[in-house]
C-alpha cells in the first residue's frame, strides 16, 4: 500500500477527489429548437472557458508562487496561454516523442521531484441574483482533457482533483461561488502516477488540452441517461430502450418534475412520445426512470448507410416550466457474435480501419473541429469504414462526426504501460491488485462518457499494458454497464476474458492459419497491421485476399493514420517536420512517428491511395471482353450501389477510342451483376496495349465528396491479337557481324569487340580499338536501400 503521506499525483489508489460520477458526454438547452440546432453556443445553460488564460510555468511543484490559489495574488506578471492546448506547443518545456520507453524512470507510483507544473487562472462573474444563489442552481465545471493529472481552485478554496488525461473530469463549483468575479486557477502536473498508464506512442504533451466550460443545471436534473436499440430476431423491428437517472441536489425532497421524451426521424417528425413523473425524491438522492417503446422498421445505422434519430428529453418542474432539454442522435443497430462472425444487424462485416491519435503539426494534442472533419472526410473518401482509437478517448466531437459521417469505432481506455517491457516486468502495474482502482476508473469513464453513440461497436481495454487481473476487473465492469457490445485487448491473446481474439502485425500466411482455425470460436482481427512508414504499407492485396478467403478473419486497422510530428520553420522561413530528438529530447524514439497514410498536415501518401484501391466497393470482371460482357461485384455489407455513376472508356497509348455510361448500378449488398458494353474491338497496334478502363463515381452530393467523387476504378486489358515487335537484325546495324556460340554471343564492329556469357547472363568482355575495358561484367545484385520498415531485416541485408 503507496504510504498515505505521499501526494495524490504520486498515489495510485486516488485517481479523483470530489470529481462528478461519469456520465454520458451531453449539453443541456433551454428549448427544442436549441437543442436540434446542436449549436451548443445556443445554450444558455453552456459557457465556453476557451480563450487566452493566465500561464505560470514552473520546473517542479516547490518553484510555485506561495498561495498562488489566492484571490489577492498578483497575476498580472503571469504569462498569457491559449486554452486548449498544449504549453510545449508554446515553448514551455519541450515536445518529447517516445514509444516504448517511460519518459521517466520506471519506479511506480513515483515520480521525479523535477516534475514541471503549469497554472492556469482565468475568471468568470456570477451577479446577484443569479439563480444559482435564489432557486439552488448548480452551476457544474467539464475539463474535457487534461495531461496528466491536476487540481482545481476557486476563489483560493481547493475544489477537486483528477488524473487520466483523455477522459472528463467534472466538479460541482456551487459550493464556493460568490457574487461578482469568480477566480478560477487549475494546477497542472506533467507527470503522476497516471504516466505509467499514459505509455502511447506519440509526442508527450502538456495542459488543457480540450475544451473546458460551466454547465447550468437545475437543483433536481438528468445526470445521467443510457439509449439501447434492440433490434429483433429478423432485424427488421426494434425496440428503444431508455434508463434516465435523475438526481436532487437541492435542500428538499422533490416531486411533480417531469420528463418528456419523444423520437424524431430525419423529417422532424415524432415517432413515439412519453412522458413520466418524478415520484417524490429526496435531497441528495438519485432515482431512475425507464421508457420502453416499440419502432416498426426503423432505418437501420451502419457506417455504409449512417441513418440517425434525435432523441430528445425534456426536463419540466412542477409548473410546466421547461428547465432543460437534451438531444441526442440515435442509430437502430445490433452488434453480435455469432460463432467465428461479428455481425452489425446480421450480416458480417470486414473491418477496413485505421488507427487515429488526436494529433496536428500546429495544435498537438488540442486537435480542432476543422482538422477532426478533414480526417473523417478523407477516411470515407479513401474506404475507410473503422477507426481505432489510439490509444484513448479521442476527443468526443470526434465520435459525433462517426454517428454522422459513418464510422465504426473501437473505443479504445486511456490506457499503455508499454515502458515496463524493457524495465523487464511487462506485468508490473497491471497484474499488481494495488492498481485496479486506476485500470478500473480509466474503464468506467470511457464507457459512461461514449455509451450512447451508435458507431462504438467494441470496446479496447487498452493497448500494449501485457495482461493481468487489472484488465479481468475492467471487463468484469464492463459487461456489468453495457451487454450490447463486445471486448477486445490484444494483450490478452486467447484469453477467455475477450470476446474477439486480436493481434499485431501477423504474416499472411499466420493469418491464413488463423483464418482456417477451428478450435477457436471467436472472430479474429489485427487490431495494428501494415505499419505505414517509410515507402509503406506493404502486402495490402494479398492481406485482404486473405481477409475476404475466410469468414473468421474481420480485417484489421493499419498503423497509422497521419504522420505525428510539429511543424517548424528555418531561419530563412522554410517549412519542415520535426520528430522525435529534434528538441533534444532524451530517450527518443526518432522518426518512429513519422508513420502514416498521411502527411502532418493531411497530405496523403500513396500508400493511402493504394489502401483506397484495395477496399474499393466495386469489382469488375471480364467475361468476355470481345462481346463487351463484364461482371461486376458490389463489396458493400448493406448498400446498393445504385448511389454509385460507372462510366467506361477504351484507351490504346494513352488516346481515348471509345466511351460511354453504364446503365443503373442496381446491385444489392455482396451481390452481382452482368453488363454488356456497346463498344466496337479496336484494331491492334503493334508495340500498344488497349485496356477498357472503369469508373465509379458518387452519384449525389454526400457530406464527404460531392458528385463525381471516384471511390473506384478498374482496367481489364482487351484481348487484341497483337503483331510482333520488330527484333534486332544485323543487316539494320550496318558493320556490326553476329555470332553465337555454345555458351557466348559475340558482337563485333571495326573499332569493338562484345562478348555475352548466355549461361552466366553477363557481359564476359568489351574491348575497344583492342583495349580491354572491363575487368568483369556487371551481375544482378538483389538489394535495395532499406527503408524505415526495414530498421531489423536491413541488418541482416548488409550483412
Amino acid at each position: 500500500m503507496c504510504p498515505q503521506t505521499q501526494p495524490d499525483w504520486q498515489n495510485q489508489h486516488v485517481v479523483s477527489r470530489n470529481r462528478e460520477e461519469a456520465r454520458a458526454h451531453f449539453i443541456p438547452f433551454c428549448d427544442e429548437a436549441a437543442a436540434l440546432s446542436e449549436e451548443r453556443a445556443a445554450s444558455p445553460r453552456f459557457h465556453l472557458l476557451n480563450g487566452e488564460w493566465k500561464f505560470y510555468y514552473a520546473p517542479n511543484p516547490y518553484s510555485l508562487p506561495e498561495n498562488f490559489a489566492a484571490d489577492d495574488i498578483d497575476s498580472e506578471t503571469w504569462d498569457s496561454l491559449p486554452v486548449p492546448s498544449n504549453w510545449q506547443m508554446h515553448g514551455y518545456d519541450i515536445p518529447h516523442y517516445t514509444n516504448v520507453n517511460f519518459p521517466i524512470p520506471a519506479d511506480p507510483p513515483f515520480v521525479p521531484d523535477e516534475n514541471p507544473v503549469g497554472l492556469y487562472r482565468t475568471s468568470f462573474t456570477i451577479p446577484a441574483g443569479d439563480p444559482v444563489f435564489t432557486s439552488g442552481e448548480q452551476l457544474h465545471i467539464v475539463f474535457e482533457g487534461v495531461d496528466s493529472a491536476f487540481y482545481l481552485y476557486l476563489n483560493g478554496q481547493q475544489v477537486g482533483y483528477s488524473q487520466g488525461p483523455h477522459i472528463p473530469a467534472e466538479f460541482n463549483l456551487t459550493p464556493y461561488l460568490h457574487i461578482g468575479q469568480n477566480n478560477l486557477v487549475v494546477q497542472v502536473f506533467k507527470w503522476s502516477d497516471g504516466t505509467y498508464m499514459e505509455d502511447q506512442d506519440m509526442f508527450r504533451l502538456s495542459g488543457i488540452f480540450r475544451d473546458v466550460y460551466l454547465l447550468r443545471r437545475p437543483s433536481v436534473f438528468i445526470r445521467d441517461y443510457f439509449v439501447k436499440t434492440l433490434l429483433d430476431a429478423a432485424y427488421q423491428d426494434a425496440d428503444l430502450d431508455l434508463r434516465v437517472s435523475i438526481l436532487n441536489k437541492g435542500k428538499t425532497a422533490a416531486s411533480g418534475f417531469k420528463l418528456s421524451v419523444k423520437l424524431l426521424d430525419g423529417d422532424e417528425k415524432s415517432l413515439f412520445d412519453q412522458s413520466q413523473t418524478l415520484s417524490p425524491l429526496a435531497a441528495g438522492e438519485e432515482t431512475n426512470l425507464t421508457f420502453q417503446q416499440h419502432i416498426d422498421n426503423p432505418a437501420k445505422w451502419t457506417a455504409e448507410e449512417p441513418n440517425l434519430y434525435q432523441l430528445v428529453l425534456t426536463w419540466t418542474d412542477p409548473s410546466g416550466k421547461i428547465l432543460e432539454v437534451i438531444r441526442n442522435a440515435v442509430g437502430f443497430r445490433s452488434v453480435e457474435i455469432k460463432g467465428v462472425l461479428f455481425l452489425v444487424n446480421g450480416k458480417p462485416i470486414k473491418i477496413q480501419g485505421v488507427n487515429r491519435h488526436d494529433t496536428h503539426p500546429d495544435l498537438g494534442h488540442a486537435v480542432s473541429l476543422e482538422s477532426m472533419v478533414k480526417d473523417i472526410t478523407l477516411m470515407k473518401q479513401h474506404n475507410i469504414n473503422t477507426v481505432r482509437t489510439s490509444h484513448y478517448p479521442n476527443d468526443p466531437r470526434w465520435l459525433d462526426l462517426c454517428d454522422v459521417y459513418g464510422l465504426y469505432v473501437i473505443d479504445e481506455a486511456d490506457l499503455e504501460t508499454h515502458g515496463f517491457y524493457p524495465a523487464g516486468n511487462p506485468n508490473r502495474i497491471s497484474d499488481d491488485p494495488e492498481w485496479e482502482t486506476a485500470y478500473v476508473d480509466r474503464a468506467i469513464r470511457m464507457v459512461e462518457r461514449d455509451k450512447n453513440h451508435a458507431s462504438v461497436i467494441i470496446w479496447s481495454l487498452g493497448n500494449e499494458s501485457c495482461y493481468g487481473r487489472n484488465h479481468d476487473a475492467m471487463a468484469a465492469w464492463i459487461r456489468s454497464a453495457d451487454n450490447t457490445r463486445f471486448i477486445h485487448y490484444e494483450g490478452a491473446g486467447p484469453a477467455p476474458m475477450v470476446d474477439l481474439v486480436s493481434v499485431m502485425y501477423p504474416t499472411v500466411e499466420k493469418l491464413e492459419q488463423e483464418g482456417q482455425r477451428q478450435d477457436d470460436p471467436r472472430p479474429f482481427f489485427m487490431c495494428e497491421y501494415a505499419h505505414a512508414m517509410g515507402n509503406g504499407p506493404g502486402n495490402l492485396k494479398e492481406y485482404w485476399e486473405t481477409i475476404r478467403a475466410y469468414p473468421r478473419l474481420m480485417g484489421g486497422c493499419v498503423w497509422e493514420w497521419v504522420d505525428h510530428s510539429v511543424r517548424m520553420q528555418t531561419e530563412n522561413g522554410e517549412e519542415w517536420f520535426a520528430y522525435g530528438g529534434d528538441f533534444g529530447d532524451q530517450p527518443n524514439d526518432g522518426d518512429f512517428c513519422v508513420d502514416g497514410l498521411n502527411f502532418p498536415d493531411r497530405i496523403p501518401y500513396p500508400g493511402l491511395i493504394e489502401y483506397k484501391k484495395i477496399l474499393e466497393p466495386v469489382v469488375v470482371e471480364g467475361i468476355d471482353l470481345t462481346k463487351g460482357v463484364v461482371r461486376l461485384t458490389n463489396r458493400y455489407t448493406f448498400k446498393n450501389l445504385s448511389d454509385l455513376e460507372g462510366a467506361w472508356k477504351i484507351v490504346q497509348n494513352g488516346r481515348v477510342l471509345q466511351q460511354g455510361r453504364l446503365p443503373e448500378l442496381n446491385i444489392p449488398a455482396g451481390s452481382s451483376a452482368e453488363y454488356t458494353l456497346p463498344y466496337r474491338t479496336p484494331k491492334a497496334v503493334a508495340g500498344t496495349e488497349t485496356w477498357l478502363q472503369f469508373s465509379f463515381t458518387l452519384g449525389g452530393d454526400t457530406l464527404w465528396a460531392n458528385r463525381g467523387y471516384e471511390l473506384s476504378n478498374a482496367q481489364l486489358e482487351l484481348p487484341l491479337e497483337k503483331a510482333p515487335r520488330p527484333m534486332l537484325r544485323t543487316a539494320d546495324l550496318p558493320g556490326m557481324t553476329l555470332y553465337e556460340g555454345r555458351k557466348m554471343l559475340h558482337l563485333q564492329s571495326a573499332t569493338f569487340e562484345l562478348d555475352f556469357d548466355t549461361f552466366y547472363g553477363r557481359i564476359a568482355s568489351w574491348t575497344y580499338q583492342g583495349t580491354e575495358l572491363l575487368s568483369r561484367g556487371p551481375q544482378l545484385h538483389f538489394f535495395r536501400a532499406p527503408t524505415d520498415n526495414d530498421i531489423h531485416i536491413g541488418k541482416v541485408w548488409v550483412v
